[in-house]
């Protein structure tokens, strides 16, 4: 049965393996899941330290959470008009990326893509996802509009825009205000 079997490769394989270096605290964790797992009797102290360890995980949930809807809000303020000056802005630049995807062949939008994906080495890190974060960053959540609003400094601003214009028409015919 050995004979039928030669004795030289056909070819070379490949290996590929991949090394999932732990996280940082990782070992803290698994001694703490240790820990609980071996010990029979829950004491007083063991229960604080599991709802103090559900608390801080509950509310990393929470905040992470809270970040996101923030981003969704804005998203969702920033093409709503409440900041018209970055709503124009996103708006002609989607027309502009409409008008290009109709103008330009798709294989060039492609390879303009990839190689820009390909060049990010060699550029700053992160350059348009932090412009992008900015842009986003200025445009207020419906919790802050809310708080503008509900301060009075919106209509404050407005009253005296108001007394300025009619004081400006004022000065401008005080024939008309005598009468």
């Amino acid at each position: 049965a050995e004979d039928e079997y030669p004795k030289e490769p056909f070819g070379k394989i490949l290996v590929r393996a991949q090394v999932i270096l732990p996280e940082l605290g990782a070992e803290e964790k698994l001694k703490e899941a240790e820990d609980l797992k071996k010990s029979e009797h829950v004491g007083f102290l063991e229960l604080g330290k599991l709802y103090s360890l559900y608390q801080k995980r509950i509310q990393l949930f929470h905040d992470s959470l809270y970040e996101v809807n923030n981003r969704a809000e804005r998203v969702k303020n920033l093409l709503n008009w409440t900041h018209p000056r970055k709503t124009k802005v996103v708006l002609y630049l989607a027309f502009m990326v409409f008008a290009l995807f109709v103008l330009v062949p798709s294989r060039v939008i492609i390879l303009t893509l990839s190689l820009f994906l390909l060049t990010e080495h060699f550029r700053p890190l992160g350059v348009v996802v932090i412009k992008l974060n900015h842009l986003l960053a200025l445009v207020p959540t419906d919790e802050e509009i809310k708080d503008i609003y509900d301060t009075g400094l919106y209509a404050d601003r407005h009253i005296l825009e108001r007394d300025d214009i009619v004081n400006e028409q004022d000065t401008e015919n005080p024939e008309d205000s005598m009468s």
